[in-house]
């Protein structure tokens, strides 16, 4: 048997679930069914009045046209310049250019290299 501090989680988490699992019950199924049952009948559904959707569907209707008419813009705001380090050279045949990170370009050729020239020393 391993001490305490060198179980894993999941060793701890069995036993916890096995003895709760082995534990007696407070009540029977049929108990546990009839209290059920009692307090669905004692809360009854509390149900909004039509004046409370009514003025939400109001509210929303002010809120959009609102947002309409302020002339605010429905187009996204231009992109930001890309650094001057993610300018693309000119790229042979069977060449791809994926940036991995800001300054950290990756070229892959996918031609065989008999095919035609490669072109070295690409930063």
């Amino acid at each position: 048997m391993k001490p305490p501090a060198e179980e894993n989680p999941e060793d701890r988490f069995e036993k916890v679930w096995r003895k709760w699992v082995r534990r007696s019950t407070r009540q029977s199924p049929a108990e546990a069914a009839a209290r059920v049952g009692a307090l669905i009948r004692e809360r009854p559904g509390r149900r909004q009045p039509i004046w409370a959707y009514a003025a939400a569907a109001v509210l929303l209707v002010a809120i959009s046209v609102a947002v309409h008419w302020s002339g605010m813009p429905n187009q996204p705001a231009p992109a930001p310049q890309t650094s001057s380090a993610q300018k693309e050279p000119q790229l042979g045949q069977g060449e791809v250019l994926m940036w991995l990170d800001e300054d950290t370009p990756l070229y892959m050729t996918f031609q065989p290299p008999e095919a035609g020239e490669t072109k070295g020393g690409k930063l």
